[in-house]
């Protein structure tokens, strides 16, 4: 009888266990990417293994470290455990290493004392904390990681008060499929911290991925100087790169920033993926690019950046010439500009913009007298909801523009713009523009069609001194076909829900756009999807703006 009992209570125990690990793989698995944005091969899925239990004496392959044990040593103890812990943080980890960290941990893994990673896809290195809890261990030092297939984890990486502090890849070495997750990052006020992926001539970084992690307290944002302290820094040759489900908040430089610093490097910075991210309060701009190719920023919430006297706030933007930057589905607001494209300046090679789907509001210039001179309406480099100086190229389709001191602004450049399907309204100042194209030769060359405009008076400036309303508009260009000036009628202005109510004239009046199928035909995604991800269209043809109407709740 009493052996019967025991099979009974381990047959409980051995269910109980498959049940908790199906468990644990379900809601792993329940993790989907961002509209536009591809599940990166490694990083989001993977479950750690159990730790030895009991872990009574040394195990081969798992580490125990914690400094702050009186026990704790590396001599004659290459393993370490629970009751005589190692002291630090071998160099070198072979695959399947799981390595448990606690407690404070002071040692610097900068160069040239790196933290090599040699993990495979089916044994990879685990470096992490016990749980994803508030007595996660805290290293107050700079890590440098080089190496392959591995997943750092639970750990809080404080820098306050140290020269050096976070998270960076070895420049001298390549890297592929390591992953930054469940992890907080706090830096020193006067240095830079954060995150920085880049390489050296010669060497890659690829498949890295940053994964529910928050990062803040970069760099000082009251300095007075300019003290770019990203929170994200991806620079060249790295590629296949995601930000994703992360807060950054709190920084004197941007959230993340792309920038390959060259031309030459253009090409070698490619496939970032940002999305789904929550970013405020930092300074100068929320997500930017510079020489890049295939960044994609989707579905983030950007608010509230910080104004700078020589660089002001934007939540979006790119410079120098990124080929292929789209900006898919971002929710932006309480800034000077939603996104801010400065000029190409010679230093980039590449073309085409997109600007799909986005939802801007709140968009207002600063006090006068702060850092920048008054409002000016008449410049079309001032302050907007979509300010584009650089690009050849662009299309703006299918967002929703409502509450700011100017729609859609373009000083010149080369090539076309295309505005299509967007609403575009409830302006803030009375001289300000709802379109603004500065070049007679810009707006030739550009598109404006299916649109809806509604602002106490609607002001369109096309390429010359003459500010229309949309019938004289229409009447003077020929363009601007299927727009309308009436009442999109969103849900709840008050409340700042932009969606609309079932009798909109947003409602199935809309063309499908080439931009989509573009996206699918380079991507091989389908990003027919609304601002929260509903598919398009839901009955006849596409809505105009951000929001698909849908009878769901």
């Amino acid at each position: 009888m009493k052996h019967k009992r025991n099979w009974l209570v381990f047959g409980f125990i051995l269910i109980s266990i498959i049940f908790l690990r199906f468990i644990q793989l379900a809601a792993a698995e329940a993790w989907t990417p961002p509209i536009g944005i591809p599940a990166p091969p490694f990083g989001i899925n993977e479950t750690a293994p159990p730790p030895p239990n009991p872990w009574t004496t040394e195990v081969t392959g798992y580490y125990y470290i914690d400094q702050t044990q009186p026990a704790s040593t590396d001599t004659s103890n290459p393993y370490g455990y629970p009751s005589k812990p190692r002291k630090t943080i071998p160099r070198s980890l072979a695959a399947g290493t799981y390595l448990e960290l606690h407690g404070t941990y002071t040692t610097s893994h900068a160069s040239p004392s790196i933290i090599i990673i040699n993990g495979t896809a089916a044994k990879p290195v685990w470096i992490r904390g016990k749980d994803n809890s508030a007595n996660r261990p805290k290293a107050t030092k700079k890590w440098t990681l080089s190496g392959s297939y591995g997943i750092v984890e639970n750990i809080y990486f404080n820098s306050q008060g140290q020269s050096t502090g976070g998270v960076s890849f070895a420049m001298g070495s390549n890297s592929d499929h390591v992953a930054i997750r469940h992890c907080e990052f706090r830096g020193n006020p006067a240095k830079r911290a954060g995150v920085h992926i880049a390489a050296n001539s010669g060497y890659n970084q690829s498949n890295i991925v940053i994964y529910d992690v928050y990062i803040h307290d970069q760099g000082d944002p009251n300095s007075t100087f300019d003290q770019d302290a990203d929170c994200v820094t991806i620079n060249a040759r790295s590629n296949y790169i995601w930000v994703v489900d992360s807060e950054l908040y709190y920084s004197s430089g941007g959230g993340v920033q792309v920038n390959a610093r060259s031309l030459g490097d253009e090409s070698t910075t490619h496939h970032i993926y940002v999305g789904r991210n929550h970013v405020h309060q930092t300074r100068q701009a929320g997500l930017f690019a510079k020489q890049s190719t295939d960044v994609i920023f989707s579905q983030n919430t950007i608010h509230d950046v910080i104004e700078a006297k020589w660089s002001a706030s934007k939540g979006l933007g790119y410079q120098y010439a990124p080929e292929r930057v789209w900006f898919l589905f971002n929710h932006v607001y309480n800034c000077s500009y939603g996104i801010f494209a400065g000029s190409d300046s010679g230093m980039g090679s590449g073309q085409n913009i997109y600007v799909i789907g986005n939802l801007f509001h709140d968009i207002r210039h600063p006090v006068p007298g702060v850092y920048h001179k008054s409002y000016n309406p008449n410049n079309s480099w001032h302050n907007a909801a979509i300010m584009l100086a650089g690009g050849t190229n662009r299309y703006i389709i299918n967002n929703t523009i409502w509450g700011t001191d100017a729609g859609i602004l373009c000083p010149g450049g080369k090539g076309k713009l295309e505005i299509a399907n967007n609403i575009i309204g409830g302006r803030f100042e009375p001289l300000g523009r709802d379109i603004f194209l500065g070049k007679r030769s810009l707006a030739d060359e550009s598109l404006m069609h299916d649109n809806i405009l509604y602002s106490s008076s609607v002001r369109i400036q096309w390429g010359s001194s003459t500010i229309y309303d949309l019938a004289g508009f229409k009447s003077a260009t020929k363009k601007g076909q299927h727009s309308a000036s009436v009442n999109p009628m969103f849900v709840n202005l008050s409340k700042k829900d932009f969606s609309l109510q079932p009798t909109s004239p947003a409602i199935n009046v809309a063309g499908t756009h080439p931009v989509y199928s573009t996206f699918k035909s380079v991507y091989g995604i389908d990003i027919a999807k609304d601002v929260v991800g509903t598919p398009r269209p839901q009955a006849g043809k596409w809505d105009i703006g951000a929001y698909e109407f849908t009878t769901l709740p």
